[in-house]
């Protein structure tokens, strides 16, 4: 399907005289110069943002770990989505967990690395993927991605338990 721009009038889009600029242009103009000028007035001091605390060291060894299973995972996701394209079928699992512990690595890391509540909760979850991701890897033994991956998976479920609520 074909989109039509509207037709325009020359009145919508110049104004009456002819030799003035776009009335478009002269209204974001000046509604520049009156942002400019509203921000430059003495506006109230604004309280400067609250320093976020160092996070516990469970949790930078816990972001740390989270950083170093994520690399892995994603060479091996690379590899299984070749396999994949090559209509290997067995791979597609293998994939899912990769996929998954991808994301929740670097969800993990970032919660872990801020100190956030929820890191301890969220490693839990990570701490099962990793262990499924671990168990899908070990079906392929001849490939050394997979083996990268099967290990760092461990050592981030490893990691993953060491936290406590």
């Amino acid at each position: 399907m074909i989109a039509l721009s509207p037709v325009r009038r020359p009145s919508e889009t110049h104004s009456t005289n002819g030799d003035k600029p776009l009335q478009r242009r002269a209204f974001v103009a000046t509604l520049g110069a009156a942002a400019l000028a509203a921000g430059s007035g003495a506006a109230a001091p604004q309280k400067a943002a609250p320093v976020a605390a160092a996070p516990e060291p469970r949790f930078v060894a816990l972001a740390e770990a989270a950083t170093r299973a994520g690399g892995p995972a994603k060479a091996c996701l690379r590899v299984c989505f070749e396999r994949l394209s090559a209509k290997e079928t067995n791979f597609a699992e293998c994939a899912r967990l990769a996929s998954d512990l991808v994301a929740g690595a670097q969800t993990l890391a970032a919660l872990a690395a801020t100190g956030a509540p929820f890191a301890a909760g969220f490693a839990k979850t990570i701490a099962d993927i990793a262990i499924a991701c671990r168990k899908e890897c070990e079906k392929f033994p001849d490939v050394a991605v997979f083996k990268a991956c099967g290990a760092a998976a461990a050592m981030l479920a490893e990691e993953c338990g060491k936290v406590t609520f």
